[in-house]
């Protein structure tokens, strides 16, 4: 019972990632508010904020496949979601180190990779604790 709350959980946030990665997307002119905003930058801003809500998206749509993994009680989801969460908690620290950050919210925050880590820790050790159940001696 405590498995299918856990992947329910999972779930959900993915289906919030979504539902902002999605909303995101299909917004017409986030640039609206900054009207002195040259035009070549701000088509530039354009794609870069879609290209990483598009990532977003792709995550969201990972954790809730995972999230379903986990209500179903398969090894995989654990895996799943343990591959999700080591994406996020070190990619922005890659991109911080690469030179590929240009805005001030794509700075890595070390709690927010921390909370990732505890996540994926979580998620190695159900993932090990379900394989381990399934072993037959």
């Amino acid at each position: 019972m405590k498995m299918r709350a856990i992947g329910v959980l999972v779930g959900l946030c993915g289906v919030i990632g979504v539902a902002v990665a999605v909303d995101a997307l299909l917004m017409q002119n986030p640039l609206a508010p900054l009207g002195s905003v040259r035009d070549a930058q701000a088509q530039q801003w354009l794609v870069h904020w879609r290209s990483w809500n598009l990532v977003a998206l792709l995550i969201g749509i990972a954790t809730v496949f995972s999230g379903l993994g986990v209500y179903l009680r398969k090894q995989w989801g654990f895996l799943v979601l343990l591959v999700v969460s080591l994406i996020l908690a070190v990619t922005p620290w890659v991109f911080h180190r690469a030179g590929l950050v240009r805005f001030g919210y794509e700075e890595p925050s070390f709690w927010e990779s921390l909370v990732f880590a505890v996540v994926a820790a979580a998620a190695a050790y159900g993932f090990a604790l379900h394989g381990r159940a399934n072993v037959k001696t």
